[in-house]
């Protein structure tokens, strides 16, 4: 689990049919905590258009744990709620070159190709966190469009 004081930004991958974008050629999609440990302390290049491109080495991959109850959300039936199943990792980075504001960078790798991390900058190093659905969510489940009102 993150620690007080360490900053972290979730980059979270849905399933088209939650969010109906084209998932295919993403890879991220398909990666999984066990998908990054053979790519431990491998070199990793954002902004590698730029003339000072930055260079990441891939340090630790953090599991994260579930925070009790996070991932069960209301359903449709009444006195009842759906299980929603996640994985939740962080990729630590340390670097040389240009300095990475926080936001969205494209990263490549020789065998992995493109993806997009959202990173953040945390005691000296860049922090992405990735937070999978294991599974698509039920048909029942509707993804809320405001705050749920308090009941009487």
């Amino acid at each position: 689990m993150l620690r007080f004081g360490q900053v972290s930004i979730v980059c979270a991958a849905l399933p088209e049919l939650v969010i109906g974008a084209d998932t295919v050629s993403d890879p991220m999609i398909t990666m999984s905590h066990k998908s990054y440990e053979p790519l431990l302390g491998s070199t990793f290049a954002a902004n590698s258009s730029s003339l000072s491109p930055t260079w990441l080495t891939l340090r630790l991959i953090e599991a994260l744990s579930p925070i009790a109850g996070l991932g069960r959300t209301p359903s449709l039936q009444p006195n009842a709620t759906v299980e929603i199943s996640t994985e939740a990792f962080a990729l630590h980075f340390t670097s040389v070159g240009e300095p990475l504001s926080e936001g969205t960078h494209v990263f490549q790798h020789s065998t992995l190709g493109s993806i997009s991390l959202f990173v953040t900058q945390a005691r000296g190093e860049y922090i992405a966190v990735i937070n999978h659905l294991l599974a698509p969510l039920p048909a029942t489940y509707q993804i809320p469009t405001a705050p749920a009102a308090k009941k009487a």
